[in-house]
């Protein structure tokens, strides 16, 4: 799971823009899971050339609330920009966490501007109704430079002698 607060430290419109895309992505959501617009019609974003597919069916109930109670609250800040701070962590907590529901719908990295230099991206995610042996989402010997590893894993029932691992590293990180 993506720390929450590894958000960047937004500020003025950087921060602005940034919420603003992350409410304009959570209707896009919400309004496919709805049915007020088609599934399988893709999602546009301003200034891009690329459309992105939204797969609204794999989120959980708890995390469509947490988009529709976020909605409200990001809302207020477009309403009332002078209400913004950068340094505020519970708003940045919301976001790291928005962004990991979005990128779990959009089913890809969506990038900030504390991404734009990072290294690679690795991204898992695993749904298993039951585990009886081994279940890794990534193993490595080593990681080297800045990496972003998200692996996301659910399991119903885990048999005994079962594991489900996020990470194994049988090396140096960094």
């Amino acid at each position: 799971m993506v720390d929450p607060l590894s958000f960047p430290v937004l500020a003025g419109a950087a921060l602005t823009a940034t919420i603003t895309f992350i409410y304009n992505r959570i209707g896009a959501v919400l309004d496919r899971r709805a049915g007020r617009i088609a599934p399988d019609l893709p999602d546009t974003i301003e200034g891009s050339s690329e459309a992105l597919t939204v797969h609204s069916e794999s989120l959980t109930e708890e995390q469509v609330k947490t988009l529709e109670r976020s909605a409200g609250t990001l809302g207020v800040y477009l309403d009332h920009p002078e209400l913004l701070r950068g340094d505020d962590e519970k708003l940045r907590e919301t976001l790291g966490k928005l962004r990991t529901i979005l990128e779990l719908a959009y089913d890809r990295e969506l990038i900030f501007a504390d991404k734009q230099t990072a290294g690679p991206s690795l991204r898992v995610t695993m749904r298993s109704d039951e585990v009886s042996g081994i279940q890794r989402g990534i193993k490595a010997k080593s990681v080297s430079g800045p990496t972003h590893i998200n692996v996301e894993q659910t399991g119903k029932r885990i048999a005994k002698g079962g594991e489900m691992t996020g990470v194994e590293i049988d090396g140096p990180i960094g």
